[in-house]
């Protein structure tokens, strides 16, 4: 059993290399069950994870506070030990101004730790997190602007112990029902561990979203995203498209495709539905894909309060 837990570790670690290179990387694996579901699209749609993906989107919103809760296992066609999870709050103050907190975690199988003989000397369970917290001023009642700090820490052994503080920026506007964003991610010094380095996915993307309704109740919501990755010695694209059909602001399907270049990731196609009642929330997404992300999937539940009418108003009501 030992050894087997052994084997799956050290593949896992192997193909999150291949996945997302090095270290660290697992803050740009994207958590909101909505997002993951239509293609990993999220830099021009407001979400419940905002603190991590584009906060700038949810400041131009109608809503005053939400928190949500985020859970995705992790290359479950390998292990069921990897995991990731996170919890963020986000709080609008006034018409212009709002803050958002959030933990993300990363989760490892154990691994066996030998002493100098060659002896068994028990077990070591391997960990990544980032706190994040999150600022948005709103420009307009159609833009705004982000900035988010995040602490990342790493431990993955007595040797192998890192720690860096890095910042995303994003930009959020509107123009009638077409919706638009630029984020910069993971913009930072590297993690530094006793006998390495790793550097952080650095990413610059840039995301639209339309929405049209259709008859009274139902929505048709299309989006897309374009980012470059670099990290380390590799660098490359990725793309998502994404559409969401809505039912009277209740209930969501959703489907979306993710294009990644090999040399940075994985690519899958993506389901998902959404149930909202009040303030309530409950997301799931499903990937599709002929590697490792097949089965995937996550959950997001999220609580949520909007504002009361005021000079500022929901986009989705400007024309």
């Amino acid at each position: 059993m030992k050894g087997k837990k052994l084997v799956i570790f050290i593949m896992g670690f192997l193909l999150c290399s291949k996945l997302f290179a090095q270290s660290g990387s697992f803050v740009s694996i994207p958590l909101n069950a909505r997002s993951v579901s239509m293609g990993n699209t999220y830099i021009a749609q407001e979400n419940s994870n905002a603190v991590f993906t584009n906060m700038a989107a949810s400041s131009v919103s109608n809503k005053s506070f939400e928190v949500n809760l985020n859970y995705r296992p992790w290359l479950n066609e390998l292990s069921n030990d990897y995991s990731l999870a996170s919890i963020s709050s986000y709080f609008s103050i006034g018409n212009k101004n709002s803050i958002a907190v959030g933990f993300k975690n990363y989760s490892m199988p154990n691994y066996i730790v030998n002493d100098t003989d060659g002896n068994d000397a028990g077990t070591y369970t391997p960990n990544e997190f980032a706190l994040a917290l999150g600022y948005a001023y709103r420009i307009s009642n159609k833009s705004a602007v982000s900035l988010s700090i995040q602490y990342l820490g790493a431990d993955l052994g007595d040797n192998a112990k890192a720690n860096t503080i890095f910042v995303d920026l994003g930009y959020k506007s509107s123009y009638r029902q077409l919706e638009y964003g630029v984020t910069i991610k993971n913009l930072g010094p590297e993690l530094k561990f006793d006998n390495s380095s790793s550097s952080l996915p650095l990413t610059i993307g840039a995301g639209v979203a339309y929405s049209e309704k259709v008859l009274q109740k139902h929505t048709i919501m299309a989006s897309m995203d374009f980012a470059h990755m670099s990290l380390n010695d590799e660098a490359g694209f990725s793309s998502g498209i994404g559409l969401q059909y809505t039912y009277n602001d209740l209930f969501f399907l959703r489907s979306g495709y993710h294009f990644v270049d090999d040399t940075i990731g994985l690519s899958a196609f993506s389901f998902g539905t959404g149930l909202q009642i009040k303030s309530f929330a409950v997301d799931f997404s499903y990937l599709l894909s002929d590697n490792v992300l097949n089965n995937n999937f996550n959950f997001t539940c999220s609580f949520k309060l909007n504002k009361m009418p005021r000079k500022y108003v929901h986009l989705s009501s400007e024309k």
